[in-house]
């Protein structure tokens, strides 16, 4: 019988039953307490974790300089759209891996492939890198995924993340 009940119904019977008993309140507040602890582990655990999300760096540089790659401009000039949707893929699913509940690592490591992802875009020779351009040109899904890394970042990652430095130099003006 209580396996028929929708969800809604089951909470409106147990808001009932636990202002009614406070022994029933305490229990659903411990159970609350048990789920909240349970999700916190879990934000932590993803926090903790380092994803290196440079492969798609690779990827798009393939697409760009070799999958689509034709000695006929004309062909290339067709590809474009198929090698941008490539690249708009990649910026999305760098994006899902990279959350406000993700690691500074991750998020780094987010911005910066992109940064090289732009950088492929950039450098990329013919027909096709031309068009590729343009079509950046004209939409903001690059800048778009960047500020929405920054944004899922804290002040304090936002600072270190300024004041790191490599061989290249500042992460920032790298």
């Amino acid at each position: 019988m209580a396996g028929a009940l929708n969800h809604e119904a089951v909470r409106s019977l147990l808001a009932t039953a636990a202002s009614e008993s406070a022994y029933i309140a305490r229990q659903l507040q411990e159970a609350y307490a048990v789920v909240l602890a349970a999700q916190e582990r879990a934000r932590a655990i993803e926090r903790a974790k380092v994803v290196d999300l440079s492969h798609y760096s690779g990827k798009a540089w393939y697409v760009l300089d070799k999958k689509y790659r034709s000695s006929k401009g004309s062909v290339e000039y067709d590809c474009a759209g198929d090698a941008m949707e490539d690249v708009l893929e990649y910026l999305a699913q760098i994006l899902e891996q990279a959350h406000p509940d993700t690691s500074y690592g991750t998020k780094k490591s987010a911005l910066e492939t992109l940064r090289k992802i732009g950088k492929s875009v950039v450098l990329a020779s013919s027909t096709l890198g031309s068009e590729v351009r343009k079509q950046m040109g004209y939409d903001d899904n690059f800048s778009e995924a960047m500020k929405q890394i920054l944004d899922s970042m804290t002040i304090d990652e936002r600072v270190k993340l300024s004041e790191e430095t490599d061989e290249k130099g500042d992460f920032l003006s790298g």
